[in-house]
């Protein structure tokens, strides 16, 4: 898998938005800092039901009690990772045992790298998300044991339909999907990360030019999750044909559970599509405000027509993003909900202060400029009452569960 995404250093932040009370804070947030206490933006849990073929429950964030291709206290073979040798085998069949045995390990060893972002609650079957721990995965080391792992494979010798090649088509399988699910993981915690940046730039800096360059970020990153999730779907399925079909197989990975990756895989696909429109308002948002603030700028150097159209941008752009977390609501997303409800109330203030913007705009090119006077200074005035009236708060800015 491609592994040039980086939670990159030069530009993430040493603070979270909601934590940065001055300019005194110059730099952007970034979820490798492990004594963050922030949870992901008024989300906290996010419940995901309705997942077919998942009966099996765990014991924590990605740590369940395993099912079938687990090791479990009835299954001692499974336990310890090794494969019995039948009596009278061929020397290359014992080492073809031994192989298997050690992509075992190496794919037990990526999974627990892998799960140390705490990202799914298998047990209680909701995502549990939180900003200190998005940056725990090294996907190196997930990378190094997955190496490791499909080179032991490809040593391994079995004639097609024989057990051992059946068992090694099924660990084949599983080191897909924890390298597609590595990568997921590895995207969710960029996407957020973006999403935090764009609400620290707006929130401490008034920068909505780099929130909306952020927030296009975290889009770019969004669209990734879907074919990543259709990957994992092939995957998944693959595995459990072959369970169906050879009832005595397992994969023996303590810490690979065939129902777990069921549930997630649906998860990566749905959130996407949850998340989709509201990031789109999010990103339309910001390009009012700063289409609205850059029109009064040149309303200060009497360049007209370029005020015209900015309020006119500003205008069309809150309204898409209204329209947007409307979408957003009937499709039943509720990461940063709080946020995107406060800005949903303030945008037909904004738009009335946008279109009194523009209006005073025309009146300064027809030469009234009394009238153009008191035209900004009202539309300048809802818009400040709406900032007043419906402020970010710390929970919209992410810093304790929903209710």
């Amino acid at each position: 898998m491609d592994r040039s995404d980086d939670l990159g250093p030069s530009d993430s932040p040493v603070r979270r938005p909601d934590e940065a009370t001055s300019d005194k804070t110059t730099e952007e947030p970034r979820p490798r800092r492990p004594s963050r206490r922030a949870v992901l933006g008024s989300l906290g849990t996010v419940a995901l039901a309705g997942v077919a073929g998942c009966s099996s429950t765990g014991s924590s964030a990605d740590a369940s009690e395993p099912t079938r291709g687990a090791a479990t206290p009835a299954n001692p073979t499974a336990t310890s990772q090794q494969t019995e040798t039948p009596t009278e085998e061929t020397p290359t069949a014992q080492a073809s045992r031994k192989y298997l045995d050690i992509a075992r390990s190496e794919l037990d060893a990526a999974f627990t790298e892998i799960y140390s972002v705490r990202l799914v609650n298998y047990e209680e079957k909701v995502w549990t998300p939180r900003f200190e721990d998005l940056g725990n995965m090294d996907p190196t080391v997930v990378d190094r044991h997955l190496k490791t792992a499909r080179a032991a494979l490809a040593n391994v010798e079995a004639e097609e339909g024989t057990e051992l090649a059946v068992r090694a088509e099924l660990l084949r399988h599983v080191a897909s999907i924890a390298d597609y699910g590595s990568t997921f993981y590895r995207r969710f915690a960029l996407t957020f990360e973006k999403i935090y940046q764009y609400e620290y730039l707006i929130d401490t800096k008034s920068d909505y030019d780099g929130a909306v360059e952020r927030m296009g970020a975290a889009r770019e990153k969004l669209a990734t999750w879907r074919t990543l999730g259709e990957k994992l779907t092939e995957e998944v399925k693959a595995v459990k044909q072959l369970y169906d079909t050879h009832d005595s197989v397992a994969a023996q990975v303590p810490a690979f559970d065939i129902g777990r990756w069921n549930y997630t895989t649906f998860g990566v696909e749905q959130y996407a599509y949850l998340l989709e429109p509201r990031l789109v308002g999010f990103e339309a948002y910001a390009e009012a405000v700063g289409a609205d603030l850059a029109g009064l700028d040149h309303l200060d150097v009497e360049a007209w027509q370029r005020a015209q159209d900015a309020f006119t941008t500003a205008r069309s752009k809150i309204q898409q993003a209204d329209t947007q977390f409307s979408e957003a609501r009937s499709r039943g997303d509720s990461f940063f909900d709080r946020r995107a409800a406060v800005y949903e109330n303030r945008a037909p203030r904004f738009d009335d202060g946008y279109l009194l913007h523009l209006r005073a705009a025309n009146e300064f090119v027809r030469g009234n400029t009394e009238n153009a006077k008191d035209l900004r200074f009202e539309g300048t005035t809802r818009i400040r009452n709406a900032f007043a009236t419906y402020p970010i708060t710390a929970n919209e800015s992410g810093t304790s569960t929903p209710e």
